[in-house]
């Protein structure tokens, strides 16, 4: 600090009083060194500098300027087109923010941080050609990065190209370094896409719902199936599929319901016999789960949990 109070402050002492600041996560007094900096020497890398410390503020306005500052003294500096749409999306400035993007692709082709920037610019603004467009260009730069495929993939979506979304959403999963991506949005988006294919909405929700559980998010299959019972309450793979999550979840009561309703319309169905019998094993109600698991072991001795009944039935002996 010292350096930058002398009568002749250099702009290397407000260079290093701004990292330090920087360094002591203090953005508003590394924006005043900036400043200072800005006026003794204004160039692209200062002012880039100073944004990074508006944003920091929450300044996005100020942001904005600086880079709009930055752009006024080298119009080919693609960064500052890419960060000044940054700055517009914060604003809600996206039209301006789209523009900015794409003239910052470009200058620069071939930076994917530039083409995510207009990629989501176009988005916001449901520009879905643009959208497209730059996720196919991005899926050509980077064929072996899973983010290009899901961007793809998604866009694909809301275009309503169901087979090709698909397509791109299997392929995201398949390639190596993929696991960055959440898996649950992934298999959201890859559901949303088959949903489009599924020719009745009850065949769409079922989907959802399976592969929510599969994600291990109970709520939302669950949602996903009480969608299908609404519509179609005599959808039994469902309803036991949904009995099964209710077991899981300890809503037993809610559980036995769904499995009385099975049952009612076929008593002596193994698959719905085992399920009450796995409610009443977990109420510890003994005697009614070893009375519905030897109906099951009589009706289907080869049945798929047949090995884990006749171990319980044993314990009995």
């Amino acid at each position: 600090s010292s350096l930058s109070k002398r009568s002749k402050p250099r702009a290397t002492a407000w260079t290093l009083v701004a990292r330090c600041q920087r360094a002591l996560g203090r953005y508003a007094e590394e924006r005043d060194a900036l400043l200072e900096l800005v006026a003794l020497k204004d160039t692209v890398s200062a002012r880039i500098r100073l944004v990074a410390a508006l944003h920091e503020l929450g300044d996005h306005a100020g942001a904005e300027e600086a880079y709009t500052r930055g752009i006024d003294l080298e119009p080919s500096d693609a960064a500052c087109w890419a960060l000044r749409a940054s700055a517009r999306l914060r604003l809600g400035n996206t039209i301006d923010a789209l523009a900015d993007a794409e003239q910052a692709v470009q200058l620069a082709p071939q930076d994917l941080d530039y083409r995510d920037i207009a990629f989501r610019s176009a988005l916001w603004l449901e520009r879905w050609d643009r959208a497209l467009f730059h996720a196919r260009v991005r899926a050509e730069l980077a064929p072996a990065d899973s983010v290009s495929h899901l961007m793809l993939g998604s866009v694909q979506m809301e275009l309503g190209q169901a087979a090709e979304a698909v397509a791109s959403l299997r392929l995201a999963r398949k390639i190596k370094g993929s696991a960055e991506i959440s898996a649950r949005l992934e298999a959201l988006l890859l559901i949303r896409a088959l949903r489009s294919l599924a020719p009745q909405q009850v065949v769409a929700f079922a989907l959802e719902g399976d592969a929510l559980r599969a994600l291990g998010d109970r709520d939302g299959a669950l949602e996903a199936y009480e969608a299908v019972l609404d519509l179609e309450p005599d959808d039994r793979r469902v309803r036991l599929a949904r009995s099964g999550l209710w077991l899981e979840a300890g809503r037993y009561a809610d559980a036995l319901a769904d499995a009385a309703a099975l049952l009612q319309g076929e008593p002596e169905h193994a698959d719905y016999l085992a399920r009450r019998g796995e409610i009443y094993e977990a109420m510890q109600e003994r005697e009614r789960a070893l009375a519905d698991y030897r109906r099951v072991l009589e009706l289907a001795p080869s049945h798929e949990r047949a090995a884990g009944l006749r171990a319980y039935l044993a314990r009995d002996r």
